[in-house]
């Protein structure tokens, strides 16, 4: 039943308390277990066999000939029940970036205990149970092979637990059957008690395949197994180390009894009622179709089969023996269906098959309200019992591998992940988290994301809360994210734009829009290259920039190579005190060497340019910045 189960140290033992305790438990939930697998029989189509003298035909006719509603209303709401909804944990105060990457280290770590459990396939099967039976009991065990929590789902039949006014376990029992055999084998050490033979044989009418009770017991500081039939006998048990018991038990909302009631529960004989009238109805069917024939008194003989000749005086007297069906037999159906469905909250939309005068979308979402209702409370209730289970996950995954550094790899929200983390550090202390369907639980996808669109638009809820309540699984730290890169490179692009349509202006006024041209042609080359728009800008302004000092600096060596055949009374000494200009470079003479690379004339460079970029929205401005510079003489 679990792996962290370890063998005795000592000789065999026995608990008549923890037996004692099992009994009571059992023995006063037995109309429940009774309800239960009376819905389980009807639903897997043994209604004949649990109703023989009512259901009996003189037809050769195997099964009931009427669809198990109960079983496809149990289907139709579990596969909308059963998917997971999304973790979420908190850090600190949730405002620094240190925060938000601890708190997502923890919603993968806790994405990583789902994951490891199947909890999504052990689901589609426990909303269904839960459905059938009124409440869903967890149970998280230490897995020693790969150390870590795993979590089951366990089946509510043959489950008996105690709550505490908190809601949390005090001591679950889950009985299963299992032969003598198969025990003998699994705890070899304990085969002549398991056998219950002084000589190690069976006792009297039992044999190796005689199955026996086989029970775990969950408490607040053990999980033990014990054999129930055999005085009590521990098989094995360990102590579990948190502080708390290891399982927690969602119940289904409403009642006014303690005892959880499935959905079905008073169902199940309108189900067996339609299938008794079905069966009549269809054996009156057949009787009226082989009723005898009535003949004049005139003929002794009744040829049949093709070509078969009557020979009588009066022959309006022949005919077959009219057995009509009582009308009644046929609004009998009609009221018991409508019981089925009203009893079992699924209304005809849902089918497609509504008598009702439909002719909006509003008027369907208003047939279909109990049915979205039902949904949303069972996500509510199914929301707090996985948020408890994740955390006696976190907290198990502490107390047992504190210092155990573990290596996650896996995909969460349509994103790739793979990071190292110690449970001593990373949970710290801190399991709780929060699981959410999203506040549109129950409505259609496409209708929650109107609603969603229609809040967020007018201001009434953040792009976050959206992003955290979308119908399906979404990272809200990696989507934002994700979005400002998108974001960004979207305004680079549109920068490099802008330039682009500066080139005609530039040619116009005469000036030379070389540069401008090689940097987005170098661009656009590594963009079909594979790079990324930002790092194929980053490298075309680079190789401007490596162009820029490279002319800097050849024009220094020519400023200085001038004023070394100049002399100290060179022409920048006469008549103007160096305020010639340079008809090649544009600039006056005898500038500082920091000024020496700029353009002819003075004029902005290309950087100055795009440090202009500004705007608002998708209107991005090209705005140039002029500056003037006063010449240094040397």
């Amino acid at each position: 039943m679990t792996s962290a189960l370890l063998p005795l140290a000592v000789g065999p033992s026995y608990n008549p308390q923890m037996l004692a305790r099992y009994n009571r438990m059992r023995g006063r939930a037995a109309g429940r277990d009774h309800t239960i697998e009376l819905v389980r029989q009807v639903r897997d189509g043994k209604m004949r066999a649990m109703f023989p003298a009512e259901l009996e035909l003189n037809l050769t006719f195997e099964g009931v000939p009427i669809a198990n509603f109960v079983d496809i209303v149990a289907h139709d709401v579990s596969e909308l029940i059963a998917p997971l909804p999304s973790v979420r944990c908190i850090s600190g105060k949730m405002k620094s970036q240190a925060d938000q990457e601890r708190a997502e280290t923890k919603n993968r770590i806790a994405d990583s205990y789902w994951i490891e459990s199947k909890l999504a396939m052990q689901m589609m099967k426990g909303a269904d149970r839960y459905v059938c039976t009124g409440f869903l009991p967890f149970f998280v065990e230490p897995d020693f092979v790969n150390q870590r929590p795993f979590i089951h789902v366990e089946d509510p039949r043959h489950c008996y637990y105690e709550l505490d006014r908190f809601h949390q376990v005090v001591v679950m029992y889950n009985l299963w059957h299992k032969s003598i055999d198969e025990l003998c084998s699994l705890f070899p050490e304990l085969s002549m008690q398991i056998r219950g033979g002084r000589d190690g044989g069976y006792r009297q009418g039992e044999h190796g395949e005689t199955e026996l009770q086989f029970v775990r017991c969950t408490d607040r500081q053990r999980v033990t197994l014990f054999l129930p039939e055999r005085e009590g006998l521990v098989l094995t048990s360990y102590e579990h180390k948190l502080g708390r018991a290891p399982a927690y038990v969602v119940e289904r909302s409403g009642g006014m009894s303690d005892i959880p009631r499935g959905q079905f529960d008073d169902v199940i004989w309108v189900q067996v009622a339609r299938a008794i009238m079905t069966q009549l109805t269809l054996e009156a069917a057949s009787e009226a179709v082989t009723a005898p024939i009535t003949l004049p008194r005139n003929v002794d003989e009744l040829p049949l089969g093709p070509h078969a000749v009557w020979q009588m005086d009066n022959p309006d007297e022949a005919k077959r023996l009219n057995l009509e069906l009582p009308p009644g037999v046929f609004a009998e159906n009609q009221t018991l269906q409508q019981e089925l469905q009203q009893g079992s909250r699924y209304p005809d939309a849902r089918t497609g098959n509504s008598n009702a005068s439909v002719i909006t979308g509003k008027g369907v979402e208003a047939l279909l309200g109990s049915f979205t209702t039902q949904i949303a409370a069972a996500q509510a209730m199914l929301k707090d019992g996985l948020e408890n289970v994740t955390a006696i996950c976190f907290e198990m995954d502490e107390k047992w591998w504190p210092h155990v550094q573990k290596l996650l790899q896996g995909t969460q929200a349509g994103i790739s992940y793979e990071f190292s983390y110690t449970p001593a550090s990373d949970i710290d202390g801190k399991y709780k988290c929060t699981v959410t369907y999203g506040f549109a639980a129950g409505m259609q996808p496409a209708q929650s994301i109107v609603t969603m669109l229609q809040l967020e638009g007018a201001g009434l809820i953040a792009k976050k809360t959206f992003q955290e309540n979308m119908p399906f699984d979404v990272d809200s730290v990696q989507e934002q994210r994700q979005i400002d890169v998108e974001a960004t490179r979207e305004a680079l692009k549109q920068g490099v734009f802008q330039l682009i349509s500066a080139i005609g202006p530039m040619a116009m006024q005469g000036q030379d829009p070389t540069q401008i041209v090689q940097m987005v042609a170098q661009i656009t080359k590594e963009v079909q290259g594979g790079k990324t728009i930002e790092e194929a800008v980053f490298d075309a302004f680079q190789a401007y920039q490596q162009a820029q000092q490279a002319a800097q600096q050849a024009a220094q060596e020519e400023q200085a190579a001038a004023a070394e055949q100049a002399g100290p009374a060179g022409p920048g000494d006469a008549g103007g005190g160096g305020d010639s200009l340079d008809p090649q470079a544009g600039l006056p003479q005898g500038t500082a060497p920091g000024q020496a690379g700029l353009p002819p004339g003075g004029r902005p460079t290309v950087q100055n340019l795009l440090a202009g970029f500004r705007g608002q929205g998708n209107n991005p401005v090209l705005q140039d910045v002029l500056q003037r510079r006063v010449p240094t003489g040397t």
